[in-house]
């Protein structure tokens, strides 16, 4: 008789959990597909090794043969670098090694045809469907599940951050070439309502090297400014400010670090953006780009301020943001990010 599909599929699942044992640093993919070839046709399950190409690269897996057919080994729960890419696998040129078990191929008895046949019945047909369902879903959903992983495993970049976490690792696609790229991480984000200061704290700025300050607020009073305050010194500090309004421009110094401000009154939005360098060993520097919008109907401001705090030696822990005046609280969010590398294998 020939093999009952649920056979063939009870002796694959069995063979893949023997497999799982092995990782990528201890044996190759060619010794794998040897082993689980030999397993196949010891269980009496014709198998064969195709190999084939991916991005340079020679690869190889296993296919066994049920129901007329060749079907991808389950490689689910394997080390991801055995995995197979499953479009190479459709229409397979290069077949490495093919061993062929006669039970598979042997001619199924059929009931004599002298014999009467009856009707068949409608619970006859449904249990038919029911049986040919549950003959394919298990192929049918393991080929999904690797379809789907080969997908992903081809479509993930390899991250490697601050920690030296890493990632799957995938090809570099069209405009996101390999190589380093710099980007914010979230560390904390501040959704406040009428408070008079914020501070972020546990930080590491020589660790952390450089922050990246982002804030949409309001403040309650006009003409205030929105000061930065390492470790919640208020001193040491020095701007530069240049602002551009209604056709006009002018010039401020201020004796501390600036993030932005209002104008004449409390209903002014302010958006800044703010790279701060962190790391001790010479002045603390700040770039600012800041919008004021909606002042007085007037239009909106445009500011560029650089700021510097000449403190060399303290290590900063936490950073205040808080206006220039007691009288005057600050309403919205703000976020701060620190830079870091992304590599992109």
């Amino acid at each position: 008789m020939i093999q009952d599909p649920k056979e063939i599929s009870a002796i694959v699942e069995s063979i893949n959990k023997s497999v799982q044992l092995y990782s990528y640093d201890d044996i190759s993919v060619e010794d794998l597909s040897n082993i689980i070839s030999n397993k196949l046709v010891a269980s009496g399950i014709s198998a064969r090794i195709i190999g084939y190409t991916y991005n340079g690269k020679d690869l190889q897996s296993v296919q066994y043969y049920k129901q007329k057919a060749w079907v991808n080994f389950d490689y689910s729960g394997l080390d991801m670098l055995f995995q197979p890419i499953y479009n190479r696998t459709l229409d397979p040129q290069n077949i490495i090694k093919e061993e062929l078990v006669d039970v598979q191929y042997a001619t199924p008895e059929y009931p004599d045809k002298s014999e009467e046949e009856g009707e068949v019945t409608q619970d006859q047909v449904n249990n038919g469907v029911k049986a040919w369902i549950s003959n394919y879903i298990s192929d049918f959903t393991s080929m999904v599940t690797t379809a789907v992983n080969n997908y992903l495993s081809s479509h993930t970049t390899d991250f490697k951050g601050e920690d030296g976490a890493t990632g799957p690792q995938g090809p570099a696609g069209a405009g996101f070439a390999s190589g380093t790229y710099k980007i914010p991480k979230l560390i904390e984000i501040k959704t406040i309502t009428a408070q008079s200061s914020v501070t972020f704290s546990n930080l590491n700025g020589d660790s952390d090297i450089e922050y990246y300050i982002e804030c949409d607020i309001k403040m309650s009073v006009g003409s205030r400014h929105l000061l930065l305050q390492p470790n919640s010194v208020s001193s040491n500090g020095i701007s530069v400010v240049n602002r551009a309004y209604n056709n006009a421009k002018d010039s401020w110094i201020y004796g501390y670090m600036y993030l932005g401000n209002n104008e004449r009154d409390g209903n002014s939005r302010i958006l800044s953006k703010t790279t701060l360098y962190a790391k001790s060993g010479q002045y603390r520097a700040t770039f600012t780009e800041c919008g004021i919008f909606g002042s007085d109907s007037l239009n909106p401001f445009t500011i560029s301020s650089r700021s510097q705090w000449s403190n060399t030696t303290d290590n900063i822990t936490s950073l205040k943001i808080i206006p220039n005046n007691t009288d005057t609280t600050i309403t919205g969010t703000i976020k701060l990010y620190k830079m870091v590398d992304m590599v992109v294998a």
